[in-house]
């Protein structure tokens, strides 16, 4: 029985649909647990209000909007698997110069957060290295 319902879950791409909710949820709830540890109203109440005001949104407009329906189900088809692979590539490409810019202005002032901004980087780039390796061989 639940394994037929997962595979129509599968079957109709509302796996991915369910994922994406059960994640908003769990962070919404992150969000409020952390907000009240640190008595801090604004994040107890500003992100799950952020969080499960996005799953709303993907959730009332992923059949009228394929931007929003890749958002929350996935991609259905190559070409936007393709959209997916590029917009997932130009997130990287921006981080990357975002924690470069940072490391670099960091290592200028003196800030304390060389550290992390350089660590990052470091992360960045091993994953990237092991990456174009590892994707090379696997084809």
């Amino acid at each position: 029985m639940w394994a037929k319902a997962i595979q129509d879950l599968r079957d109709h791409r509302g796996g991915g649909v369910v994922a994406t909710a059960a994640v908003a949820v769990a962070a919404a709830v992150a969000y409020l647990v952390i907000g009240v540890v640190r008595r801090d109203p604004a994040l107890a109440v500003g992100g799950p209000v952020i969080m499960i005001g996005y799953i709303a949104v993907l959730t009332v407009l992923r059949n009228r909007s394929e931007s929003a329906a890749l958002l929350s189900r996935g991609p259905s088809d190559e070409r936007q698997a393709q959209v997916m692979l590029r917009a997932t590539a130009f997130m990287g490409h921006l981080l990357v110069v975002v924690l470069v810019v940072g490391a670099m202005v960091s290592l200028a002032i003196g800030s304390r957060y060389i550290g992390m901004f350089c660590g990052l980087c470091a992360v960045a780039g091993v994953a990237f290295g092991g990456a174009t390796v590892w994707y090379s061989r696997r084809g």
